[in-house]
């Protein structure tokens, strides 16, 4: 929230202006009122958080003073009768004086108006300046985290930036949780991109580390944002220069997985290198902003993975054990450039394009045990070669127009997202006897797969904001102003996805398992957003409010090759958002807010055809799938100062047609997952977080998400009915030592999760880093140890008693250590000749909600 980032660093300072206030000449009658509004001379853009003082004429002491607001307005009130010179400074810009106030009984009321700051070319000058970023910022409908400076994470991608941040927890395959559910929506840049992968949480580890600016977690999104996702939606906020002059920056980073007895590859002594590079530049000036960057990224690692299937009979059992190693190679580049064009201060438009080609390939040596009530009964090596391609890639053009009134703008924006990966198969069984003795040696089995995914996204969008100021009688000569807003816009997404399987045993098509499946949904959407602050003062208002509405018509058409039924699902919902804000004082607020959700099947949930890389592992998508709805329900409160701030919710969320996995495994030992609309289920949870700064040199942010499940459903036959309590915390600790030395500790923890028939394991890591800056804070070495423990691993327990048990584990090489290098280059601004280090929040209109 943009009022509490300059209420922390100014607050003291407002605090003792009102103590050692003293109004010259005996005491006067406190009659008078100053309002006005504080805006960039240039932009005309509103500036917050601006500090008001009151000055006496007879020797400059100050008599009182106040702050803008979030739109830059200010009310001072109850000021002594006399004359005064109003000074008004705000960083960045030059100290300016009003001089000519006098307040007496019959002119209590001034109103300066619209005055306007000029940026100070003197007051930076040659001298560094710092303006450190808030770690975490609270608006009406979402927080941001500030990523940039996250030590544990450099040299890593966007995986290892998120798993840092609260209430999110990634396991080994890189599928993303957000408050324990996976049903989460994954964005970059406020935008749906094919980089992600073809679903909605795709894998993310194409993107550097470096390149994120923010991290956007939104749980309880307004009708502005789309309402997929049951647990809300994580915004990857890349980077983009807004520095003036010629800037850029060289990263590179090398890591290794320390050696360990899990995994023994005497072929290949280098397994677990891996690096990232990337160089990034910009030029900005007074008409034009060009930005552009470059990544290359490597890994290889190995990963092992353990699964055992009992199936029950009345007479017996049936039980198949695995057990696998295998090998990890991931390479990938991407490409990103753009230009803005200011045409006039009003009107900017500009293009960016992000390109990601990339390539992996997994092994495997899988051994199978089958075996009865009566004993080991069959042995099989399974041993496998993936090979793959991807690529990817998004065009975006945009419009931005501005309005005369601060913060009044319209945007236009029209994005095509592109991409498509090809995956191939090589498998070859080999069959043993119950003494390990090779029976049919080589290629009992020889298999081959090809898996083609294509996909792509049109999004076109258009939004209207526009902030509105009311005004309410106060008294006979007393207006006091109150902030509102109105949001609204359009926006239509269509994604057409397809996928094509072929496959072929002893160079034969399998022509009963070879298919293409067809995917495309459109989404039409339309919404209108509200809000306004009510009673109290300017400063602080009694009451902030927001609601909303989204309308959408979905149209959904699916078909495979080999059915002539064509599946189509077509339908309108309306999502409606509430959120309130109370704050109780300058540094605590509390919170409400309401909206429904939906989660839109993907497409592996949807495909009815398996792949059979693995044969003993199968997953059938159900083309009938339903979207599963959600109501959610959250109060939340927030404390700030500059030691400690403390903020936490209670959540309450309502599902309907419940989208789960449903596991079976027939008597040949064979697992199928599919999928289900279970009825309903219901989570009640809360959430802590706490940053505390007891010394200028540390810093700890411990955050922790509680939550009990409850799942009401039967499919088939089989009772799905299930319940249970689970947690997850983080833990984030950084020093500042001197010399330009610092360290940071992550860790995080998360506890045994209910499934619909069953529950995964817990998980658990810790993170080491350290750094040393040189030539001014423009250097860094960065030291990392990631997994120091060796215990990141994901497992799971699922079972219908009497019927089946499934347990597995994944391990792959996570401990890791990683060194790092970087350079950051450039001026700031050539007019001005400074050097200056920005942060902040960045734009935004939320009115300070």
């Amino acid at each position: 929230m943009k009022m509490f980032k300059g209420l922390l660093t100014v607050l003291l300072l407002v605090f003792s202006v009102q103590i050692i206030a003293q109004p010259g000449g005996g005491e006067r009658p406190k009659i008078g009122t100053l309002t006005g509004q504080v805006i960039e001379e240039v932009s005309k853009k509103s500036i917050p958080y601006a500090k008001i003082f009151l000055l006496s004429v007879r020797d400059s002491a100050v008599v009182t003073g106040g702050l803008s607001d979030s739109l830059g307005n200010f009310l001072i009130e109850e000021i002594p009768a006399g004359p005064y010179i109003a000074k008004i400074t705000s960083f960045g810009f030059a100290p300016l004086f009003v001089d000519s106030l006098f307040f007496n009984p019959q002119k209590p009321r001034i109103d300066l108006g619209k005055v306007s700051m000029s940026a100070d070319a003197n007051q930076l000058g040659e001298v560094d300046v710092v303006y450190e970023q808030q770690e975490v910022i609270a608006q009406i409908d979402k927080k941001t985290f500030n990523v940039d400076k996250q030590l544990t994470s450099q040299g890593g991608t966007a995986l290892d930036v998120l798993q840092n941040i609260p209430s999110i927890t990634i396991d080994m395959d890189g599928n993303i949780s957000l408050r324990g559910s996976a049903n989460v929506t994954i964005l970059i840049d406020g935008r749906p991109s094919t980089i992600t992968g073809s679903g909605r949480q795709g894998a993310l580890a194409s993107i550097p580390a470096s390149s994120i600016e923010s991290i956007e977690v939104i749980t309880n999104p307004s009708a502005k944002y789309d309402p997929d996702g049951m647990s809300g939606i994580i915004n990857i906020v890349l980077k983009k220069s807004k520095l003036k002059g010629f800037n850029g920056s060289v990263d590179l980073s090398v890591e290794n997985g320390i050696p360990e007895s899990y995994y023994v590859d005497t072929t290949n002594k280098f397994l677990g290198f891996g690096h990232n590079a990337s160089v990034n530049l910009a030029y900005r000036n007074k008409i034009l902003n060009v930005y552009g960057g470059y990544t290359s990224n490597w890994y290889e690692g190995w990963r092992n993975f353990d699964q055992t299937n009992e199936t029950f009979y009345a007479s017996g059992y049936e039980k198949l054990e695995q057990h696998r190693t295998g090998t990890h190679l991931r390479r990938s580049q991407m490409l990103k450039f753009g230009t803005d064009f200011y045409i006039n201060p009003k009107n900017t438009v500009g293009f960016s394009f992000n390109g990601n080609i990339g390539a992996e390939e997994r092994t495997g040596d899988m051994y199978y045990y089958q075996s009865d009530s009566s004993g080991l009964s069959n042995i099989w090596q399974r041993v496998s070669d993936d090979p793959g391609d991807k690529y990817g890639y998004d065009g975006n053009i945009f419009w931005a127009k501005k309005f005369n009134t601060p913060d009044h703008k319209l945007d236009f924006s029209a994005q095509y997202s592109a991409g498509q990966s090809t995956e191939l198969g090589y498998y070859t069984e080999n069959i043993y006897n119950t003494s390990d003795t090779v029976l049919f040696f080589p290629g009992s089995l020889d298999q081959f797969v090809e898996a083609i995914d294509g996909n792509s996204i049109t999004t076109i969008q258009l939004d209207y904001f526009r902030p509105l100021m009311f005004e309410k009688s106060v008294g006979d000569s007393l207006i006091r102003k109150h902030p509102g807003k109105i949001e609204t816009g359009a926006k239509s997404t269509i994604r057409q996805v397809s996928q094509d399987y072929y496959q072929e045993t002893f160079d034969v098509a399998d022509e009963n398992l070879n298919n293409k499946y067809d995917f495309q949904e459109q989404v039409h959407a339309v919404y209108g957003i509200f809000g306004q602050e009510l009673g109290g003062t300017t400063e602080l208002p009694a009451l902030k409010y927001q609601i909303g509405l989204r309308a959408e018509m979905v149209m959904i058409t699916s078909e495979v090759d080999k059915d002539p039924v064509v599946y189509t699902n077509n339908y309108s919902s309306l999502y409606p958002s509430l959120h309130l804000v109370k704050p109780l004082n300058k540094t605590t607020e509390v919170t409400m807010s309401y909206s429904r959700r939906v989660n839109r099947p993907g497409l592996q949930s949807l495909n009815p055809f398996p792949k059979y890389t693995d044969p003993f592992n199968l997953m059938v998508g159900n083309p009938k799938l339903l979207p599963e709805y959600i109501n959610s329900v959250e109060a939340g409160f927030g404390s700030y100062n500059k030691t400690l701030t403390v903020t936490g919710s209670f959540y309450f969320r309502y599902m309907t047609d419940m989208i789960q996995r449903v596991r079976s495994i027939d008597s040949a030992g064979v697992a199928r997952v599919t999928w289900s609309n279970v009825d309903e289920a219901q989570f009640i949870g809360a959430d802590l977080m706490f940053i505390y700064k007891p010394f200028k040199w540390w810093k700890m942010t411990l955050s922790a998400n509680f939550s009990q499940t409850y799942i009401n459903s039967t499919s088939g036959d089989a009772d799905l009915n299930n319940s249970g309590f689970s947690w997850s915390s983080n833990m984030n600790q950084t020093f500042t030592f001197s010399k330009g030395w610092s360290g940071q500790i992550t860790g995080f923890y998360r506890s045994p999760m209910v499934l619909t028939q069953g529950r995964s394991r817990p998980m658990y890591s810790m993170d080491l880093a350290i750094r040393k800056t040189f030539l001014k804070d423009k250097m860094y070495v960065n030291f990392k140890v990631a997994d120091v423990f060796n215990t990141r691993q994901f497992g799971y327990l699922t079972e219908q008693p009497g019927i089946f048990t499934s347990e597995g584990l994944w391990k792959h090489q996570s401990r890791r250590f990683t060194i790092s290098i970087g350079y950051n280059f450039g001026t700031a601004d050539p007019d001005r000749k400074k050097k200056v280090r920005e942060g902040g929040s960045g734009e935004g209109g939320d009115m300070g909600m």
